[in-house]
C-alpha cells in the first residue's frame, strides 16, 4: 500500500512539473507553448505541446496563459 501512495505522490509531482515546463507564454510576443487546440499561431509560433490534448486546455495549468480569464488562447 505504501507504494502505491509513492507512486501516486511521484505521478502527480510528473504531472505539475511537467505542465509547468510546456507553458511558457510570452503576452504579445506572439510565440509560446500552450496546451490546446492550436499548432501555429503565424509564423513566428511555437504553439504546440506533446503529449497534451483538448482535455488540457480545462485541466491544465498552461490554460489562459496567454488569454484573459476564461477565453481561450489562439494568438498573443
Amino acid at each position: 500500500m505504501k507504494i502505491v501512495n509513492i507512486l501516486l505522490v511521484i505521478f502527480i509531482v510528473f504531472l505539475l512539473v511537467s505542465n509547468t515546463s510546456a507553458c511558457r507564454c510570452y503576452r504579445g510576443k506572439g510565440y509560446g507553448y500552450y496546451c490546446g487546440y492550436e499548432l501555429g499561431c503565424g509564423v513566428d509560433s511555437i504553439w504546440w505541446c506533446p503529449g497534451y490534448g483538448a482535455a488540457a486546455r480545462y485541466v491544465g495549468l498552461c490554460y489562459n496563459c496567454c488569454a484573459p480569464p476564461g477565453k481561450d488562447s489562439y494568438c498573443c
